[in-house]
């Protein structure tokens, strides 16, 4: 597709803008969120005009549907409530991209040449120590440029059992990137790191059980939204546990619960963005999909919901090659973080999301682990 240069180009662009140095990631930021707009919006344009059936015929697709009017809720809830207008593309990106990776995929190239970026990020970083970068977006970016770079030596790979030595390079980027979390007491992203390696073993397995598919997906999903509950329930018993010098209960808990309790109150319109907390200096949910729940309300969120489930059914339907068990370990990864950060509904993550999930167009190559 002629647009998946667009992708190719918007993900690199907020990958180098955001990943490099904190200043220039700080203006970059601002502008990341339109932009993917802009490629995921081309993307299904692209989709809708070339459909067989005719522009009038894709536009009555189910999902398209869906995405559509989970949009213009979103945008209509803002309006009700006085919220800040640009919440709506948080929504209007996830609902998009999940779209997308109903159709979306990519070629071997194109997965090289985004995996490239990655690795030579990851040399950037292992050479100057960032403190300046809030720990955990170090951290994750230390654990998104370290899979990148995985996958790039598994694309090398392909074909080449020659060159078997760099699954050793492989053991030794994940085990550095992992260190680095340690070292930057990055809390969460440890924690996703050591769910990347789990899931990678685990794979192989839950792809072939029904029954662990449900759970996988249902922990990922609707298991944010519990784990929310189960801090606040721990504080209220006085249960804490310290880990790298930092209490579990570091204060989200009593966000959550501020946040329950005024999405109580508002559940179809959602709180919006504008929404002044009493908890935290400034409107930070610390959960992504708490946060498309609690600033848009219900309506958005089962939009969501919907969409992202039978994606990620759909995605552990291919995962018989070392790339596919990477890539997955990756975006499901991604979304245990989130049930700590944001990250995952924002860009560039959003975008890197996408790009684990989307399967390739060529047959890719099954090697053993």
């Amino acid at each position: 597709m002629k647009t998946n240069k667009l992708f190719i180009f918007i993900i690199t662009l907020q990958i180098l803008s955001c990943f490099l140095i904190q200043e220039v990631n700080l203006v970059a930021a601002r502008f990341t969120s339109l932009a993917s707009f802009f490629a995921l919006a081309a993307l299904v344009g692209e989709r809708v005009l070339s459909s067989p059936e005719g522009p009038v015929a894709a536009l009555k697709d189910r999902e398209i549907l869906i995405a559509l009017a989970g949009c213009m809720v979103a945008m209509i809830n803002l309006f009700v409530i006085g919220s800040n207008k640009g919440a709506f593309l948080t929504a209007a990106d996830l609902l998009l991209a999940c779209v997308c990776l109903g159709f979306f995929e990519l070629t071997r190239g194109e997965k090289l040449f985004v995996c490239s970026v990655g690795a030579v990020l990851l040399i950037w970083w292992y050479c100057t120590v960032r403190w300046y970068f809030n720990f955990n977006m170090a951290g994750m970016i230390f654990m998104l440029t370290g899979i990148l770079s995985m996958l790039l030596m598994e694309l090398i790979m392909e074909g080449r059992p020659d060159m078997g030595y760099l699954r050793f390079v492989q053991v030794i980027q994940y085990l550095t990137a992992t260190l680095l979390c340690l070292l930057y007491h990055s809390r969460c992203v440890l924690a996703g790191m050591l769910a990347f390696g789990l899931l990678y073993l685990m794979l192989p397995l839950v792809c072939k059980s029904r029954v662990l598919k449900g759970m996988l997906v249902a922990l990922c999903t609707a298991g944010s939204l519990l784990f929310t509950a189960l801090y606040i329930l721990m504080d209220r018993w006085g249960i804490n546990i310290t880990i790298l010098y930092k209490d579990i209960l570091s204060g989200r808990q009593h966000i959550w619960k501020e946040l329950w309790e005024a999405f109580g109150a508002m559940p179809l319109t959602g709180i919006g963005s504008s929404y002044h907390l009493k908890s935290f200096f400034i409107f930070e949910v610390h959960n992504g999909l708490f946060d498309i729940l609690a600033v848009h309300g219900i309506i958005v969120f089962a939009a969501v919901m919907v969409l992202l489930v039978k994606r990620l059914y759909e995605a552990l339907g291919a995962c018989g090659s070392v790339y596919d068990r990477l890539r997955l370990a990756a975006a499901f990864s991604m979304l245990l973080i989130s049930f700590f950060e944001n990250f995952f509904i924002n860009s560039p993550y959003l975008l890197l999301f996408m790009f684990f999930l989307a399967p390739g167009r060529n047959k890719e190559v099954k090697n053993e682990a």
